[in-house]
């Protein structure tokens, strides 16, 4: 009887790291996906700054080249909070602005 009671709570003990390790690869693959997803708004900012700057040749906008000189050494979770920030910042200043007119 203590055989199989032993057998079942090993049985239990593997389903249970397997379910941790599932959820841990899981996190990882979240992890991995919003960091992406971080990487494509920063690209998008940067060009929405670029075409802004370009377009209304405004000085107060933060240049693409500081940004990137941001040290690299940062927690993630904070870097991608402060850049955020820093896009919400860009695109409220960018909502502020005079819509282009369309006549040549």
């Amino acid at each position: 009887m203590k055989k199989r009671k032993r057998r079942e709570l090993e049985a239990r003990i593997d389903d249970a790291v397997e379910i941790a390790r599932s959820a841990e690869r899981a996190a990882l693959e979240i992890g991995d996906a919003a960091f992406d997803a971080a990487d494509q708004a920063r690209r998008a900012a940067d060009t929405a700054v670029a075409l802004a700057a370009g377009a209304h040749g405004l000085a107060a906008l933060e240049s693409v080249a500081d940004r990137r000189a941001m040290p690299t050494e940062v927690d993630p979770l904070r870097h991608f909070t402060e850049r955020a920030d820093r896009v919400i910042a860009r695109l409220r200043a960018l909502d502020r602005l005079p819509a282009a007119s369309s006549a040549s």
